[in-house]
Order: structure tokens, then sequence, then C-alpha cells
């Protein structure tokens, strides 16, 4: 009645809805077209907030699984980077679909012909013929006034006028890591792999394409991306310079951490690129310089692009939408970010022993090793969340701080086996220092942080502190 009535308030003329008598006659072949096609030959699909036709039209698509045990069906809107779950909804109501009033007026814009339509509405209220329309009256508010009559064209969704129908319902589909890691699990790039096989048939992983995850994630090549940064995937080195022709994977650690710490050496020993609060450095005349700097048995083909890709892990992203696409450097000139140059450095130093490092210790040694002139590039301890985790041994009785490396990334997804780690490091923490090791978690899984820990942690009270602490169940 909503739309009959915003319908009848336009131009003081009122709307006589008018329905084929095929829609409304319940025969054989009605019956059967109900049970084959589950709702007739008209689909009622809701389109979420900030979709429209134009949307639809540009480039969207339905996706299904290939495999039959599954009937999720999804449609993927690549124009607005986003993807819905379809779900067809029943309903008791009977759904009518109406034809656009924007092209309803325009066809009535002349005298001649609302007339015209008059005669046409009148001829139709008498006759007989299966192939005429049947009138549905229009509900007038005030039935003193005389409105004219404007046919409006409608069909119903399901043929029979008791049986009801059903519409698509689309809910939003978010894509995560911990979705598209499985995915990635066996593409990684390994630069040594020459050195380390002599197996004949061994072959390098080639990669993903975006078009092939998007298809098996049921989503847009854009979400794919979005999360691809997340993780910092790794393009596979080709002749393109399209970002959405690159293969992706993940680059071996070890190739990983030998590009940085090139990168941090030169930018401590090269004058030329010596760090202050101006520097902008030229992306190719620095990464030239960092492979010349490697000895021949240590470099391999595809070392300028590694290069690329652990630069932009250590550069400044002045537009947050580009840090979250980007995976290469693009820019022509580049500012080095002094905190992430300062945890790579942290990391270099925890992997040069076993042992954890005593706190004066490590700063001291920490501090020299950090490229730059400035107060920027002074480290911190807060830089350590998610790097290394403070300790102090039983049996020390001057409480010497112990810095002991616990990498988040390297740490199980499965919450399980990542508490597990962490417990055996320290056993009991504090909510600020487990953050960093369970906001992966929080997500990946959609769930509380609350949730989480009442899982697969107890908490108690620090009898010395009286602050809030958890450690294993029991």
């Amino acid at each position: 009645m909503d739309l009959i009535n915003s319908i009848t308030k336009q131009d003081n003329k009122a709307a006589l809805l008018t329905l084929p008598r095929v829609d409304l006659a319940v025969t054989t072949e009605t019956q059967k077209m109900k049970v084959t096609k589950k709702g007739g030959r008209f689909v009622l699909m809701q389109l979420p907030k900030g979709i429209d036709l134009s949307d639809l039209a540009n480039g969207s698509r339905f996706v299904a699984p290939s495999c039959d045990d599954e009937k999720r069906v999804a449609l993927v809107v690549e124009s607005k980077t986003k993807s819905f779950l379809v779900n067809r909804l029943e309903t008791s109501n009977v759904l009518v679909l109406v034809a656009p009033q924007q092209q309803q007026q325009q066809s009535t814009s002349s005298t001649d012909a609302s007339k015209e339509n008059d005669t046409t509405n009148t001829t139709t209220c008498t006759t007989t013929s299966a192939e005429e329309p049947a009138l549905k009256k229009a509900k007038m508010s005030n039935s003193s006034k005389k409105l004219a009559l404007v046919p409006v064209a409608t069909r119903l969704l399901t043929p029979g006028v008791a049986s009801g129908s059903s519409f698509l319902e689309l809910r939003d589909m978010t894509i995560t890591a911990k979705q598209l890691t499985p995915l990635l699990e066996h593409d990684v790039f390994d630069p040594y792999y020459t050195s380390r096989t002599s197996n004949p048939y061994y072959k390098q992983s080639k990669g993903r394409t975006l078009e092939s995850l998007a298809l098996e994630l049921q989503c847009s090549t854009g979400q794919v991306r979005e999360v691809l940064a997340q993780l910092h995937g790794f393009p596979f080195p080709n002749h393109n310079t399209n970002i959405d022709e690159y293969q992706y994977g993940h680059l071996s650690e070890e190739a990983l951490q030998d590009a940085l710490a090139a990168i941090v050496a030169t930018l401590a020993e090269e004058e030329q690129f010596c760090l202050n609060d101006t520097t902008s450095i030229s992306v190719e005349e620095f990464v030239t310089c960092v492979a010349e700097r490697i000895p021949e048995e240590e470099s391999y083909p595809e070392l300028n692009h590694v290069l690329h890709y652990a630069m932009n892990r250590l550069v400044i992203h002045n537009n947050k939408q580009k840090k979250q696409s980007s995976l290469l450097v693009t820019d022509t000139h580049v500012s080095f970010d002094p905190k992430q140059i300062a945890i790579c450095v942290a990391h270099r130093l925890f992997q040069s022993q076993t042992k954890p490092w005593k706190q004066d210790t490590l700063l001291l040694k920490w501090q020299s090793q950090v490229p730059g002139v400035g107060s920027q590039y002074n480290v911190d301890l807060g830089m350590l969340r998610g790097v290394a985790v403070c300790t102090v041994e039983e049996d020390d009785t001057t409480n010497t701080p112990l810095w002991t490396y616990l990498p988040a990334q390297q740490l199980s997804r499965d919450p399980e086996k990542r508490f597990a780690a962490l417990f055996q490091v320290r056993a009991k923490w504090e909510l600020d220092d487990l953050q960093p090791y369970i906001d992966a978690l929080v997500q990946e899984l959609e769930v509380s942080q609350a949730e989480l820990l009442l899982q697969y942690t107890s908490s108690s009270m620090d009898e010395v502190t009286g602050v809030k602490v958890y450690g294993a169940k029991a």
C-alpha cells in the first residue's frame, strides 16, 4: 500500500495497477512453472545500500562453486570492490513487479495520450480476453476528488494469486587472511632454490593470479588485492608492468631478510643516502646501489624485483589506500619510515643470537645500528611490540629485564598452538602485552577479544601489581 500511495501522489494522478490475466490464473502450466522454476519468470533481488543498476551492468557477475555439494552463490560487483552472498528468502506476500514511474510519466505527458490510455482502461475493464490485463482498483485517499487514472504495467513474480513469492537477499561478504592463506601455502618464491636442490625435476612455484584467487573465493579481485597487502603477498617476477597481471604468493623468509639487511646496510654505509628529516631517495638509484653491493655469488636474476618488494615495506606511504593495495614501490622517489627501519634492525639483532638480550645491551646495540640523523631515529622499546617480549629469570635476584625474540608473524595461526607458544615463553601475560599476538586471531576467527581469551586462557589478579593477567588453562 505504501507503494500505491507514493505513486498516486505524482502529478495529482491515481495509479491503476494492471496485471495480465495470465499471471492471475492458476493453470496446470503455471503450477508446473512454480515447481520447476521456483518463482516463475521474474526474480526480485534486493540491492544493498550503495549498489545500483549501473554497478550491476558494469562488470558484475554471479559466481557459483564447481562442487555439487556446495550451493553458495555470490554476486561480485567489481566496480565497488564488493561481493555479496546470494540467499533466497521465501515470503507469504505476493510480490508485484512495477514499471519505473519516470517512463510512465513520459509516456503520458500529452493530453491525447492520456485520453487514449483512459479509453484503453475502460476497454480492459469490460473485456474477458486472457490476453488483456485485469485491473486492480487503486484506493483513493480522498474520494471526493476526481483524479485522472494512470495505468501502471505490473507483473506477478510468482504465478497464482495466493501462491506467495520469494526474493534474493544480498549479504555483504568479507574476505579475511584466514581464507586466503591456505590458497597460497605452497606458492613460495625462493630465489636460492637452484643452489638448494640437485633434483632436475624441481620446479619453482609460479604463484596464483588475482582472477583465479577471486574465482575460488567468490569475491572481487579488489578484495583479494586488499588481503594480499595485509599478508604482504609477493608478486612473482615477470615482464608485465600491470600489477593485476602478476602471479602472487610468498617470498621465502631468508630472501626477504637478506634483502632488508642489504637495504639497511646501504642506508648506514653510503653517504649519498644518509637519512635525515628531508631525505627523499631515488628508487632506481638506490636499488641499483644495493644490488651492486651484494657479492656476485649471493646475487640472482630477480634481485632487483625482490629489492623493490622489500623496500616497499620500509617506506612511508602518504596515501592510506595506496598502502593497503601496494606491494611494490611504484613511486620514483620515496622517504623511509624511521620506525620500520628500527624494527628491521631489531629483527636482525635478535636473529644474530639465540639467547635473550639484556635490555641495556639491546638498547645500546640497537641504537648504534639504526641509520639516520635526528631524534626521529631514536629507538624505543615500544617498537618491539609483536617482535619480542620482556621476561625475567626466576633465579635472577637483580630482576634484570631480558628480551626474547617472539615475532608474531612466525607463530602458528591455530589459536591453541599460538597460545601454547606464548605461555611457553611467559607464564603470565597482561592484556597489553598479549594484544599484538592475538589481534590477527580476533580478525581471522571473527570473534571478540573477550571470547578468544575466555576459550583459550584463564585469568587472575597479579598479587604484586593488582593487574589482571592471563595464563594457560588448567
